[in-house]
């Protein structure tokens, strides 16, 4: 083991409809496509102090020591793909992992990657915990979208959107019935 455990925001990023892409465009330019897609998000997580840890068919895995750092690379994995045929979904958790060899493995990857799917197309998500551990600024654009149960976990997990847009982050947006809202201090407005 290379070291003992350390506590890292795990982000899960894929792209979506990949799967459709080689039966409509073909193989070749399928996979050129999806080359380009996991560059943009390599460039993201680098750009933000990440390591990314392992790629995966049109998926990444990578670390950050701080929520802010994977905030704002998932946020620029959005904007690299504006322009891109594809588009991507993320989500992040931040907790205990044990690092291995170049990667990670824990309880925390497992949540992150039960987060990230419950990102749709061009979304953000992230676990309740790293809402709080946000700044102040990054926080006012989480709304609270559910609270899960996630295999191993006792007590259901609360799951927010991130608005990544500036327009979004303008609009109000609604919790699924039988969502509880939390509010971190009396500074911070969830929308």
């Amino acid at each position: 083991m290379d070291q003992a455990q350390q506590t890292l925001a795990i982000l899960f990023a894929d792209i979506a409809g990949s799967t459709e892409l080689y039966e409509t465009v073909g193989d070749v330019e399928a996979h050129r496509r999806v080359a380009e897609s996991l560059s943009f998000m390599a460039r993201a997580v680098e750009a933000h102090n990440g390591r990314v840890l392992r790629t995966v068919g049109d998926s990444t895995l990578a670390s950050f020591d701080s929520c802010d750092d994977a905030l704002l690379a998932a946020c620029e994995m959005q904007e690299l793909h504006r322009l891109s045929p594809l588009a991507v979904r993320a989500g992040f958790h931040f907790g205990p992992v044990i690092p291995d060899k170049g990667d990670v493995y824990g309880n925390a990857v497992n949540i992150a990657a039960r987060v990230a799917s419950f990102a749709r197309t061009e979304e953000i998500t992230a676990t309740e915990f790293c809402i709080s551990q946000l700044s102040a600024q990054n926080r006012s654009l989480a709304t609270l979208l559910d609270n899960i149960q996630v295999k191993g976990i006792a007590k259901p997990v609360g799951v927010y959107r991130v608005a990544w847009e500036a327009d979004e982050a303008m609009h109000t947006r609604v919790a699924q019935p039988g969502a509880n809202p939390v509010q971190f201090n009396e500074h911070t407005a969830l929308l």
